[in-house]
């Protein structure tokens, strides 16, 4: 089969079209957490309170796109920790239809530091390597590695009894709210921190909840 990776063959290793022997039983459809690889054009479930997806152009180089973006990424990620965590998948428009995005060892190291750079300015300030976790995982076209992933970001909760703020200057929480994330007003910010400062039974997610099987392996 011909390679849906937009850069020229002659430039790209064989492995990138090369057949995977997928082993069926290694990705559960019915728990979207734990699918190792995705079919190209595929129809995912909807989306809900720990599941994000956003179209996601890594290549687009506009100064405007790029900050808006950062901005849905940011809130997606803010709203996670304030609730009880969850996971976006970028290369996944709204309509929940696996598009995937293309991405070389180059794009997904960078990709890794990005998402640092975003959360930096979080408060309380949030320790990266333990809150928010980078996933690729591979899109395949019968069997066949498209040279596509889709981006798995896999948000930790928060410290329940905190409430997250997208800047340290000014107080801006966003929280989850079914399927979307939520900017709260003054009034909410205060009731819910009053809820979290009093209560003795904030509910914590168990961590075994956010550890995923490893996608299935792909190279360049």
């Amino acid at each position: 089969l011909p390679s849906l990776d937009d850069k020229p063959a002659s430039k790209k290793k064989v492995v990138g079209t090369s057949k995977f022997k997928v082993d069926p039983t290694l990705n559960d459809p019915s728990k979207l957490r734990f699918r190792t690889y995705f079919n190209l054009m595929e129809k995912l479930e909807d989306e809900g309170t720990t599941v994000e997806y956003k179209d996601f152009d890594l290549h687009n180089q506009d100064k405007e796109k790029i900050n808006e973006h950062n901005r849905h990424l940011k809130r997606a990620i803010c709203a996670f920790l304030n609730r009880r965590g969850g996971r976006i998948y970028l290369g996944v428009p709204h309509q929940q239809v696996v598009k995937g995005i293309q991405m070389d060892h180059y794009d997904r190291d960078n990709f890794k530091l990005r998402i640092g750079t975003l959360v930096r300015e979080f408060y309380p300030e949030i320790d990266v390597s333990e809150l928010v976790k980078v996933v690729y995982v591979p899109v395949l076209n019968k069997s066949y590695w498209t040279g596509k992933v889709v981006i798995k970001i896999i948000v930790k909760q928060g410290d329940p009894s905190k409430l997250y703020s997208l800047s340290r200057s000014y107080m801006e929480c966003v929280i989850r709210c079914d399927n979307r994330s939520q900017t709260m007003n003054c009034a909410e910010i205060i009731e819910e921190l009053l809820i979290r400062y009093t209560s003795d039974n904030l509910a914590k997610v168990p961590e075994e909840n956010f550890i995923d099987p490893p996608p299935l392996e792909f190279a360049d």
